[in-house]
């Protein structure tokens, strides 16, 4: 069915004749008919108000987040209705005058929601206030969308298995949305018409709405805006909010599934975290962190991550590899704490599906990534394998950050080339990374890039603890940290960045 948008209009007694006149009807008596209140419905095809063609961000969120599960006010609704008019709608329809008495011309949504009236989107505001702050039910939402589908007892929308929208004062309005598959239910039948919609429901409403449908992540580029609440591929809202959030072109292959051509934007990594994201073990791939896998870090890369932290071990023939320690737990032909040799651990799979590094497959991602810095973690000879890699890849030591684990590695570090340090306090002795004195004094007096510790020594030795790091003017790191409201704490705490699995 096309979208199409009821446009009710108020006309005078002379319009009504000459309508009447045409249509060859005839009127009733005069006295019968208040003309001058008369409604008239007529319908507007909706691509003449919206481009749907065009794939333009609509959405912006604040502070780096967009807070998917908060409720939406009417105001920002408004706005996103109008962000995604054509300028040939708004010319046509825009407006500053409303019939409002709390949308004064002066506040930031009056044009969007004086053009929004004056389309005839907000029929269903009964009474003189708009309530612009008043949060938007689901049966509200609901009704706004419903208005843009014209139905007739040849295409009536399918009765919905809704349980508790029987009588409502929407429910036809729902059936409608919900039939165009733009709205749905929960998972015992319900619909809740009278809770708050979210802002990731609008946001998917909105895609479906839109024709921006059978979205994956395979379907993105690298520079993607990715909010800081956003980042969990996971969750059921994360494509649809990059896809309302980036301004792109594309096309839809044979599936159905729209693929990016390239970003309209100025092709820089949107930057709206407001703090450092390290992605820990090469990032998270299918809900399982710490694979330090190909497939892991071509994830991490494509979601704008600029640093991404690798572990680094020995096989049992003197070489190094992309794994965390020679347990059973990432591959079932690893034996635990028994180390492979090289040519086997290139046989196998980690958790059995993802694809290996070893450090020459590393040095030939990072060439084919320059945009990325990896950060090392070795876990047991550290000198000697910052050692082998300067000497065995020596075009790479300015892309590596490498960990050490001790004050006496610095100078060696140094001296082999690597420009930016990070001291790591995870080895140390408990009485020497709690020591923050200690630790600040270092950093004042050695060049380090940043200073690693976990989110445990800060929630046991508090902002004391950090405030005195802070001193040494370099930059502070947590891990693993990734629910953004824990990240938000050790920010305000004090601290740069987090390791976090995505």
């Amino acid at each position: 069915m096309k979208r199409k948008i009821i446009v009710r209009i108020a006309v005078c007694s002379a319009t009504i004749l000459t309508l009447f006149a045409l249509q060859g009807t005839t009127m009733k008596n005069s006295s019968e008919i208040d003309v001058e209140n008369m409604i008239v419905e007529s319908y507007i095809d909706a691509e003449t108000l919206f481009d749907f063609s065009d794939h333009k961000a609509y959405v912006f969120g604040s502070d780096g987040k967009i807070r998917p599960n908060d409720s939406i006010t009417r105001a920002e609704v408004c706005s996103i209705f109008y962000s995604l008019l054509s300028n040939s709608a708004k010319a046509e329809w825009g407006s500053v005058e409303n019939t409002y008495t709390d949308v004064a011309e002066k506040d930031w949504y009056n044009t969007a929601v004086s053009t929004l009236q004056n389309i005839g989107l907000l029929d269903f505001i009964d009474g003189e206030s708009f309530c612009p702050g008043k949060t938007l039910t689901r049966a509200e939402f609901a009704v706004i969308l419903s208005e843009f589908y014209e139905t007739d007892e040849e295409n009536e929308p399918a009765k919905s298995a809704f349980s508790d929208i029987w009588g409502h004062w929407a429910e036809e309005n729902i059936e409608a949305a919900a039939a165009q598959g733009l709205l749905s239910g929960y998972y015992d039948g319900t619909f809740m018409p009278d809770a708050e919609i979210s802002r990731a429901e609008i946001i998917a409403a909105m895609n479906r709405f839109l024709g921006r449908s059978e979205l994956k992540l395979s379907s993105f580029q690298r520079g993607m805006t990715l909010f800081s609440d956003n980042t969990d591929t996971s969750k059921w809202y994360f494509c649809d909010i990059v896809e309302a959030s980036t301004d792109h072109e594309y096309t839809v292959d044979e599936t159905g599934t729209e693929i990016w051509n390239a970003l309209t934007t100025d092709g820089q990594v949107p930057n709206v975290n407001p703090y450092i994201s390290i992605c820990h073990a090469g990032g998270i791939i299918d809900g399982n962190p710490g694979t330090n896998s190909a497939e892991a870090m071509n994830r991490s890369y494509l979601l704008n991550c600029q640093y991404i932290e690798v572990d680094l071990t020995w096989t049992a023939d003197g070489y190094l590899v992309c794994l965390h320690d020679w347990y059973k737990q990432y591959s079932s032909s690893i034996e635990n704490y028994v180390a492979m040799n090289l040519e086997e651990f290139k046989q196998i799979k980690i958790l059995d599906k993802y694809t290996p590094m070893t450090l020459y497959n590393l040095a030939e991602w990072i060439r084919a990534h320059p945009s990325v810095r990896v950060i090392t973690d070795v876990k047991s000879e550290n000198i000697k394998a910052l050692t082998t890699i300067a000497a065995q890849y020596p075009d790479i030591v300015d892309r590596l950050i490498p960990q050490i684990f001790q004050y006496s590695e610095y100078e060696t570090v140094k001296e082999l080339g690597y420009e930016n340090i990070i001291l790591s306090l995870y080895q140390m002795t408990y009485n020497e990374k709690a020591n923050a004195k200690e630790v600040a004094n270092f950093a004042k007096s050695h060049s380090l890039w940043g200073i690693t510790f976990s989110y445990e020594l800060v929630d046991e030795l508090g902002t004391e603890y950090v405030a005195t790091l802070e001193s040494a003017g370099t930059q502070l790191f947590v891990h693993t940290v990734n629910d953004p409201d824990e990240i938000e704490h050790y920010i305000n705490m004090g601290i740069d960045g987090v390791y976090r699995d995505y």
